[in-house]
């Protein structure tokens, strides 16, 4: 037997998204003395991709995990989400907001049964394990045990590239990026060592781990002395050997896939057999570009020393006998929300033996 798990994870761009997609809903709940909403919003409208392959996949579990929303407890999660999914007949079963920008939450077949859900945050406890750790290094867990499946673990990241002043520099002394690359790799394994690997976690091990949101990684310029031409690639993406570019720019410079192959990271896995994204990276983008994206996608110049990379990404980790695998993953790369930023946002969805392999 087997279990389907969808997740998806957006970057919202700090804009507030709308509790429904019907615009005269929206103004009506803003008009009058007694409104029950205020502000001004933006249509979730990516979320028909979402509707969309969780029916194709035949999702069991759905995971919408979000940053950088305007706001914590957001009318997306209160009230968007459980409105919409429930008509593909999913219920909701938690949400949990960390850090005010981190926000996941689960839904399940209404025939599904759950054992116990809970919420764990660790920041505070990794920041104080050492000085070099920074203040945009976050990351938020939370966890679902589904019987014989086992006990699976949400984490959701938000690791900030650095600052362009250090990508630049990084140009005449490669270390810097190396050096800043470690530093994200000590605290993504901590973070994973505590949230999913804590003996403590009331005794229950964790089956798998899925790895959300941006962990800080990019497409690195200085890896094994070959440099990658920023504008060469940015044209091979757009009118080239888009394939081949994909895979050559994943294999060889891929910050994550580097370090997991190096053995200094936690052996994180991602997309299908563990090849990774067959799509285009997904940052950094030009804001406002169309919705098709044919020409003048990504962010070039001086300004954008690295190359196009997989910001957003779904990625797993296994640590029992209850197999895992992607059985498919993509980018979401349409809608308002997404062009008005620099990051698309990625789905995937996992199938979960009960059997053990």
């Amino acid at each position: 037997m087997s279990l389907r798990v969808s997740t998806v994870v957006l970057d919202l761009n700090g804009l507030r998204i709308c509790e429904n997609f019907d615009p005269y809903i929206v103004n009506r709940n803003r008009q009058g003395f007694f409104a029950s909403h205020s502000g001004t919003c933006t249509v979730p409208d990516f979320y028909t991709v979402i509707a969309q392959v969780t029916q194709k996949d035949n999702s069991d579990v759905v995971v919408i995990a979000t940053m950088n929303e305007a706001k914590s407890n957001s009318y997306f999660h209160r009230e968007f989400l459980p409105n919409n999914l429930s008509s593909l007949g999913y219920t909701y079963v938690d949400s949990k907001t960390g850090f005010g920008v981190l926000t996941i939450s689960i839904y399940v077949r209404v025939s599904l049964a759950i054992l116990t859900l809970e919420t764990k945050k660790i920041y505070d406890t990794i920041k104080s394990a050492s000085a070099t750790y920074r203040d945009d290094h976050k990351c938020f867990a939370m966890y679902l045990s589904l019987r014989e499946y086992g006990t699976y673990a949400f984490l959701l990241f938000s690791i900030a590239q650095g600052d362009s002043r250090e990508l630049s520099r990084a140009k005449l002394d490669p270390y810097i990026r190396r050096n800043a690359v470690m530093s994200i790799s000590t605290f993504v394994n901590s973070s994973i060592e505590i949230l999913a690997r804590d003996p403590t976690l009331k005794g229950i091990p964790i089956s798998s781990a899925i790895i959300l949101g941006d962990l800080g990684y990019r497409s690195s310029v200085f890896q094994n002395n070959t440099i990658f031409d920023v504008d060469t690639i940015v044209r091979n993406l757009q009118s080239g050997d888009k394939p081949g570019t994909i895979k050559n720019l994943y294999e060889h410079a891929d910050e994550l896939r580097l370090m997991s192959r190096s053995g200094l990271l936690y052996p994180i896995q991602e997309g299908l057999d563990n090849k990774g994204p067959s799509f285009a990276p997904t940052c950094d983008f030009r804001v406002g570009r169309d919705n098709n994206c044919t020409q003048d996608c990504y962010s070039t110049g001086e300004n954008t020393p690295l190359p196009p990379s997989w910001c957003i990404r779904s990625c797993y980790l296994q640590f029992t006998k209850k197999k895992i695998s992607c059985i498919s993953y993509d980018s979401i790369r349409s809608g308002t929300i997404i062009i008005s930023g620099a990051k698309e946002g990625a789905i995937a969805t996992y199938l979960i033996s009960s059997s053990e392999v």
